[in-house]
């Protein structure tokens, strides 16, 4: 599951295969904040587009272990943080019926121009910047 948030709305797809060459898109969600979330701090957008993503998908979530990628990196310590706001507690209870690790997409992103065909480090680029400097 991949996910990101913007100023105006959240979005997030489903993918499945074994690994960054094989992958095949199986679903996606996106929708556009209200006037009350666009007043949300950064992390609980991108925890936003998450939680929303796995309600949505549901059906092909539930029973399988998966890897939620973000490109925001403290969403991985917002699951041990011992002060959450309602908000994201609320979120929390609603995330424990996964089975997810969080991941950051840069470090995928890292792997994928180590790994893949110039094509796929084309997309890397773009995706970081436009420099091989700014993945490491």
């Amino acid at each position: 599951m991949v996910t990101d948030a913007s100023a105006s709305g959240v979005g997030g797809l489903i993918s499945q295969g074994k690994d960054w060459h094989t992958t095949k898109i199986a679903a996606f969600y996106s929708a556009k904040l209200n006037s009350a979330q666009m007043n949300y701090p950064v992390h609980d957008l991108e925890f936003m587009a998450g939680i929303e993503t796995m309600l949505r998908h549901k059906n092909l979530l539930m029973g399988m272990h998966f890897i939620w990628c973000t490109d925001h990196r403290a969403l991985e310590r917002l699951l041990m943080q011992p002060n959450l706001s309602g908000r994201q507690a609320h979120w929390l209870e609603k995330m424990a019926d996964f089975d997810f690790e969080i991941g950051t997409l840069r470090d995928h992103l890292m792997y994928l121009q180590m790994h893949c065909h110039e094509y796929t480090r084309v997309i890397c680029l773009v995706w970081c910047g436009g420099s091989q400097n700014s993945l490491r």
